[in-house]
């Protein structure tokens, strides 16, 4: 079992992913920022990227300059999505899962997001909180 959004979670999930090809022009990048607030102290932000190009896909940490849609939430809402606990649709309907930037690149990239859901699903099965 990984603990999730630890190095070796971020190392696993890059392994899961296949490695865009070199010099290939990134078709999108998605973008996930997840904050966790401990009471008396700062916000902690965790962010990471994934770039996918020509049917491969990349994963970054921190923050991409260029990225086309940005998933932001909190380290509880992250979780549950993770999980499966809770999709992403009900979660930003609820306000908890905010978007930005340009979300018809969701619904046009729909066969390569399931394809990236796929790949991470066995590191799904082995994280813990």
């Amino acid at each position: 079992m990984v603990r999730y959004l630890s190095d070796e979670w971020f190392d696993e999930a890059a392994r899961l992913l296949a490695p865009a090809p070199a010099g290939g022009e990134p078709g999108f990048v998605l973008q996930q920022v997840v904050t966790d607030q401990t009471p008396g102290e700062a916000p902690t932000e965790t962010s990471w990227y994934v770039v996918v190009c020509d049917g491969a896909a990349h994963l970054g940490r921190g923050r991409h300059p260029r990225a086309d849609v940005t998933f932001s939430c909190d380290a509880a809402t992250a979780w549950e999505i993770q999980q499966g606990g809770l999709s992403a649709q009900a979660a930003f309907m609820a306000g908890r899962l905010r978007l930005g930037g340009d979300a018809s690149t969701l619904l046009a990239n729909r066969a390569a997001l399931e394809a990236l859901d796929d790949q991470l699903a066995p590191l799904r099965a082995a994280t813990t909180r």
